[in-house]
């Protein structure tokens, strides 16, 4: 082991020695941009501030944008065009214009318009017409250099100076300009050396060969750079010096001292950490720290890695390239992305021919065996290049023919190789000869020869016979069998995996992926044929199969991208063209060191991460330049190359190099057709005043709405492989991905406004999202203009003008009608409003009513006053009391939508007003014990207001006070006046606005329960109560803040809640209180009047006599009603006849229906939790007491209320107010009825017998009763158990029932049933007594005869005689 890790690094050293002396240089340089130069002699390179990169050549100047030059030179007569072809120098100044000097005087280009201005000799201030270099330093100065003399550029007068140096010697021959990072000028001359002047042009030092201090090599100097060490570096006619400012002293670099093979420095740049030194025999490479100089770049060797050994120019430009003008052999430039790939083809050195390169396989990293179809066997070592080719028949005349090798396996010294004509050699390595192993009795070509773990040599090859065999100690087995031992033969295979022992993954090209198991015998296909979908491949044609290290294995296929296979999931994952892989042909598939997959397929490499999904693509123009790349031809080195041979050559690459560029390239606009007519900047079609790339709008006629525009993205690698996408907003709903298509074309687009957008991509798919856009307006023809649109507008004007003259009457007399239409349909929705008002007036009203007018009643009927008439008139002075002020509100609030309430102010002290207003209250809340207080500031507030309305306000406020108010809190009220300055601007809406006007300020302050947010705006609205929220004092009827609300804003002021209190509610109400907030009208000059005390002094002189009493057992009542007084007037009233049960609502009421069966039910209808009417509907609806009569009382006297109350089962309506006496007759009528009900019920209890319609609850049970009986007629089992069980009900419920409606046990009624069917049996059918008997359940004809002449008076035999003598007598 040690014997051969030292002959490897002997051989490695050797290898080294060996390169270091062959001329193929470091620098691999590409000359391909050469098609289209205007001349190869570059002098000169510059890329502007767009990232155009300019080449000066001795005729003309070139524009470049990676694709295409724009040659600009000297045109006879045109002044618009340069002044001669000759370009000595280029540059940019900070204007954004270029300036060219050649050898005929000096050029201005404008960057934005293309246009040419020329600086001839004797005007503008130069004196010589030969340019040898301009320079724009960092101040922004243009400096040009010429054969007599420096210049510099006055920007203000447009002319140059004269700038004098070393004595105003003015025949100075100026040939290098350069400005150090310490501001300090830098001159080289033809024949005086280096000047060093500060920026001043003081001179400073003066270099030339004769200098005694620091003398440089030669006086005539071509260049002078500084490195990023801040070192300055020279250039002349014989070597290289490096100055040395700080030691005082210049270091010189000639053919004599270093490795520089010519003296003729030409230019000097930094590039990769060196200086390049470009010399008239190519370049060389000097490192800074050690000072040692290489060649690395030349046109000696067989590679030429320069186009010529006479360089003139260097350019690094944005992108890191380096570009390289030569004397006639053009551009030359190298970039880290450029060599990426390198290409081998070891047949240009021997000059042959060799055939396709074809499989590969190594025997150290470096050292390549690799088949070739028709020069056999080559051996390549990539490190040192050399190469030898091994023939398998020496001798033969054509020897393509013979030395065709397809299959390649190193093993042990020798390679394996399998031939077109069926045979497998062994190449002894160390003898350098072939020896036949195998010939097989067909010619046919061997893909693959690999060796498995038991040692069998496995051979696969295009043959139907011999597709797949196997050698076993040396000996051919040819015939395979299956499990049952039957042959089988495989056809066409070209690659074999062992995925285990004894386990053989095989690719073919027309059957798949097959999986061969030699120890069970067994064969699974794996086909794009395949039913089953984990079975089902992309494409039958397998080019390749891959053991990753993590253990995974991939198929590639030619046609279907690339697959991963496992034995238990089998196909898992598939990768195609549509998941971003450049071709679905995949040649060969091979792992990387870094884990990665990488694919040769027809246009290129792939690159695929298994892991994180990436996927990079690499063009055969993305630097391969493999013209077409070989099937199974790929492998993965040792040392992490891969290499994959193709038809010209092979190419191999480091994976760890394999940067992505990650420039992103600027793109620009470049031309304008329109209607196939380029557009020029100026032309007569006015559409362009600068370049395209410098509009942001341009503006088209309608007729020139067809339109294409070119762009480019300024990559210069591989710049055909540059990517775009454009969009035109306004017109495209998406992007336009072209690939290298760097045009877009519109037709007919309309009048309007667009933009175009463009991206592009470099050649690694790094896209510059940003881009590029321009505004495109195509403007509409005249007679779509706003001034024709104008013109049409009057002239329809005019014209419906005269057409409606003559239609004025009509449309009148029509918006007459409809205006009466309207004005009556306005009246009837007012007239619904006040029917709505009036509704919900009169439920409030009717009730207090029933409790006035009743009990005076009561009292004019007796002839003496009882003890109880003190307790009669408190409730009619209570109740009194409450009419008066609900009525009062309804009328407000009914006056204010009708529009009739009004106000009158008149002047008055307010703070006087409010304080009988608040003594008043004073005693409600001594009774409720809340704290109450009022705070007037100041004392005394001269105001005008409306005071019968003003007391409206405070009092609804303070009766809501102390209703959310418990006892042991406090309402506080608060007076104050301000101007409108010191009003809260937030809470001046709709309040009326004057500067000179006062204010008052009325605050009402509770600590109850306060308002939630949600609610705050609803509190206004007429009627509306907080829900779930009763007060705590009073009953509310939400009318009063809604009149409040009204009164305010009639009083052009604002009510609002402070929800800033933390506790309780707030209301605040601000009024102005100036005369000019009100007109004349609603002036009212009155004596101030005091609120007075409501009294009643009504003589009650009648008396009610008193209630008979009833004898024998009382009927129960229940009354439901959620007013309490209400409930116990109407309690007592009634409990003198009735047993009376109370329940204040409807959920209470239903539950004791259930429980208590009254005999009938009072209720009132509106009802909290449940009203009036659903109770009444749950009566009438439940089975067990659907037959209690239902009385209902209501203050809602509308026909349309009354039937709903019918609707929902009730037995009778009782409008409030109402007489007692009219209420108990009702009752005593509806019991009374009831009683006859259950009579005739146990008598004719069939509703069909009495041609009743089934309706009622009673009925419907009752209907429901008798079709069980009728079902079971004929069941002796018939009984109360069965009854029950068929109709749902509990027995003691169902004897209740009965007793109820019909005073029949259910026996009885069972008894009764089956007699009368046995009537209608005997009167219908032909049945005898004793069958009639018996098919109705009795069980004795004896107890049948009695029990039917007990109910009907006679005997069966009696009735059918009756019946017979009556039809006789018919």
């Amino acid at each position: 082991m040690v014997r051969r890790l030292s002959f490897i690094l002997l051989l490695v050293l050797f290898a080294s020695i060996l390169h270091a002396e062959r001329t193929n240089y470091l620098y691999s340089f590409n000359s391909d941009l050469n098609e289209g130069i205007s001349q190869l002699s570059v002098m000169d390179i510059y890329q502007d501030s767009k990232g155009y990169l300019w080449f000066a050549t001795k005729n003309g100047l070139n524009r470049f944008n990676g694709k295409e030059y724009v040659i600009y030179r000297r045109e006879d007569g045109n002044e618009q065009s340069l002044s001669g072809n000759s370009i000595a120098s280029v540059t940019e100044d900070q204007d954004g214009y270029l300036w060219v000097g050649t050898n005929n005087g000096l050029n201005r280009i404008d960057l934005n318009t293309d246009r040419i201005k020329r600086y001839n000799s004797g005007a503008n201030g130069l004196t010589q017409s030969s340019i040898t270099k301009v320079y724009s330093d960092a101040a922004g100065y243009l400096w040009v250099g010429t054969w007599g003399g420096l210049y510099r550029f006055n920007r203000e007068e447009d002319r140059f100076e004269r700038i004098l140096l070393d004595n105003n010697l003015e025949d100075i021959s100026v040939s290098a300009l350069f400005e150090d990072s310490a501001g300090r000028y830098w001159i080289g001359t033809r024949d005086k050396g280096v000047y060093l002047c500060d920026n001043q042009m003081n001179i400073i030092s003066h270099f030339t060969r004769e200098s005694k201090n620091m003398p440089l090599n030669n006086n005539n100097i071509t260049s002078i750079y500084e490195d990023t060490q801040k070192q300055i570096w020279i250039g002349s006619k014989y070597g290289l010096n490096k100055v040395n400012l700080r030691e005082n002293e210049v270091l010189s670099f000639t053919s004599e001292n270093s490795k520089l093979s010519n003296n003729t420095v030409r230019c000097l740049v930094e590039w990769e950490g060196k200086l390049l030194v470009g010399t008239f025999d190519g370049i060389f490479a000097l490192d800074p720290e050690s000072g040692q100089i290489i060649k690395v770049a030349g046109y000696d060797d067989i590679n030429h890695s320069l186009s010529h050994y006479s360089v003139y120019a260097f350019c690094v430009d944005h992108d890191y390239t380096l570009w390289v003008g030569t004397f006639a052999g053009g551009i030359n430039y190298l970039n880290k992305f450029t060599n990426r790939f390198v290409l081998h083809r070891p047949e240009d050195e021997l000059n042959i021919r060799t055939g396709i390169y074809g499989a590969i396989t190594y025997e150290s990293p470096s050292d390549l065996w690799i088949a070739t179809e028709g020069y056999g066997l080559l051996n390549y070592n990539y490190q040192t290049n050399t190469s030898h080719y091994y023939l398998i028949d020496p001798s033969a005349h054509f020897a393509f023919n013979t030395n065709i090798i397809k299959s390649v396996f190193y093993e042990d010294g020798y390679v394996w190789c399998g031939t077109t004509k069926g045979e497998i050699y062994k190449f002894n390595i160390r003898t350098k000869t072939f020896s036949l192993y195998h010939k097989y009795p067909v010619e046919y070509s061997i893909y693959s020869i690999i060796r498995d773990r038991k040692g069998n040599l496995w051979v696969g090859g295009a043959s139907t016979e011999f597709g797949l065999t196997c050698f076993v100690n040396d000996r051919l087995v040819t015939t395979l069998t299956n499990n049952v031992d039957e042959p089988f033969y495989l056809s066409n295979v070209r690659c074999i995996l062992e995925e285990e022992d004894g386990v053989l993954l095989l690719g073919s090209t027309a059957d798949g992926l097959l999986r061969f198991d030699t120890n069970k015998k067994q064969l699974t296909k794996y086909s794009n044929e395949a039913t089953v979908e984990s079975y089902r491949i992309p494409n039958n044609y397998i080019s390749a199969i891959v053991r990753t290290k993590s253990g995974e294995i991939w198929v590639s296929t030619y046609g279907g991208g690339i697959f991963q296979f496992d034995k238990t999931e089998h196909v898992k994952r598939v990768m195609t063209a549509g998941d971003g892989l450049l071709d679905n042909n995949i040649c060969s598939l091979v792992e990387s060191s870094d884990r990665k997959l990488w694919m040769s397929t027809v246009n290129g490499l792939i690159m695929f991460d298994p892991v994180g999904g990436e996927v990079r693509n690499y063009h055969r123009h993305n630097g391969i330049d493999i013209r077409e790349f070989t099937l199974h031809s790929g492998i993965a080195l040792p040392d992490g190359n891969l290499c994959f041979a193709g038809s010209n050559g092979f190419v191999t690459f480091q994976v760890a190099a394999m940067d992505k560029n990650e420039n992103i390239p600027s793109v620009v606009l470049e031309q304008l057709s329109v209607n196939n007519r380029p557009i020029e900047v100026g032309d007569e079609s006015g559409i362009l005043d600068k370049v395209l790339d410098s509009m942001d709008t341009i503006r088209l006629l309608y007729n020139e709405n067809n339109f294409s525009i070119t762009y480019q993205a300024l990559n210069y690698i591989y710049s055909t492989q540059n990517q775009y996408a454009y969009k035109l907003e306004g017109y495209d709903a998406d992007w336009n991905y072209v690939g290298g298509r760097n045009s877009a074309f519109y037709t007919n687009l309309s009048p309007g406004k667009y933009v175009f957008h463009v991206k592009g991509s470099n050649n690694d798919g790094v896209w510059n999202e940003q881009g590029r856009s321009l505004t495109i307006i195509v403007q509409p023809p005249l007679w779509r203009t706003w001034y024709a649109y104008l013109f049409y507008v009057i002239a329809l004007a005019v014209i419906s003008y005269v057409i409606l003259h003559y239609v004025n009457i009509k449309r009148n007399l029509e918006a007459g009608l409809k205006l009466k239409q309207l004005e009556k349909q306005k009246q009837e929705e007012f007239h619904e409003a006040k029917i709505r008002l009036f509704t919900n007036f009169s439920h409030e009203l009717r009730t207090p009513l029933m409790l006035i007018i009743t009990p005076f009643e009561e009292l004019v009927k007796r002839v003496d006053i009882p003890a109880e008439l003190h307790d009669k008139l408190s409730i009619i002075y209570k109740n009194a009391r409450k009419l008066l002020l609900l009525v009062n509100q309804l009328m407000d609030l009914h006056k204010n939508q009708a529009g009739s309430l009004e106000l009158k102010v008149s002047e008055g002290d307010v703070c006087e007003y409010i304080k009988e207003i608040y003594y008043a209250f004073n005693q409600i809340a001594l009774t409720n014990e809340v704290k109450f207080s009022l705070n007037c500031t100041p004392k005394t507030i001269n105001a005008w207001f409306d005071k019968s309305l003003l007391e409206k306000v405070v009092f609804n406020l303070l009766s809501n006070a102390f209703k959310y108010t418990p006892s042991g809190e406090s309402v506080t009220m608060e007076v104050s006046e301000t101007s409108w300055s010191g009003l809260d601007a937030k809470q001046t809406d709709g309040l009326y606005k004057d500067e000179n006007a006062n204010y008052l300020v009325l605050r009402v302050k509770d600590s109850g329960k306060g308002i939630e947010e949600g609610e705050v705006d609803k509190i206004f609205t007429p009627f509306y109560q907080i829900p779930e929220t009763s007060g705590i004092n009073l009953s509310g009827t939400g009318i009063g803040l809604s009149l409040v609300y009204t009164i305010v804003q009639l009083h052009r002021g604002v009510i609002y809640v402070d929800n800033t209190e933390r506790s309780g509610a707030c209301f605040v109400v601000i009024l102005p209180i100036s005369r000019s907030a009100f007109s004349e009208d609603q002036i009212e000059n009155i004596e101030f009047d005091k609120i007075s005390e409501v009294t009643n002094t009504d003589d009650i002189s009648a008396s009610l006599p008193a209630p008979e009493k009833v004898e024998g057992p009382k009927y129960k009542i229940l009354l439901v009603e959620d007013d309490k007084d209400v409930r116990s007037y109407l309690k007592k009233s009634l409990e003198a006849e009735y047993t009376v049960i109370e329940a204040a609502d409807g959920v209470r009421a239903y539950e004791k229906v259930v429980q208590d069966f009254p005999d009938l039910v009072l209720s009132d209808i509106m009802m909290p939790k449940r009203d009036g009417l659903e109770l009444c509907t749950l009566i009438k609806n439940d089975i067990r007491v659907g037959h209690i009569p239902v009385i209902l009382m209501t203050a809602r006297s509308m026909v349309v209320h009354i039937k709903e109350g019918f609707q929902a089962g009730a037995d009778d309506y009782i409008v409030k107010p109402f007489n007692m006496d009219v209420l108990q007759t009702r009752i005593r009528s509806l019991l009374a009825s009831r009683e006859q009900l259950k009579k005739l019920y146990g008598k004719r209890f069939s509703p069909d017998v009495m041609g009743i319609e089934v309706k009622s609850a009673d009925e419907r049970f009752s209907q429901k009763l008798f079709d069980v009986i009728e079902k079971n007629i004929s069941n002796e089992k018939l009984d109360v158990e069965l009854l029950c069980t068929e109709i749902g009900i509990s027995r003691a419920n169902l004897y209740r029932k009965l007793k109820s409606i019909t005073e029949l046990s259910p026996m009885e009624l069972i008894r009764n049933k089956r007699l009368e069917m046995a009537a209608k049996l005997l009167k219908e059918s032909e049945m005898n007594v004793s069958e009639i008997a018996s098919h109705l359940g009795f069980n004795s004809h004896s107890y049948f005869s009695n029990s039917f002449k007990t109910f009907y008076g006679c005997t069966p035999t009696e009735f059918v005689q009756m019946r017979n003598n009556q039809e006789q007598g018919g």
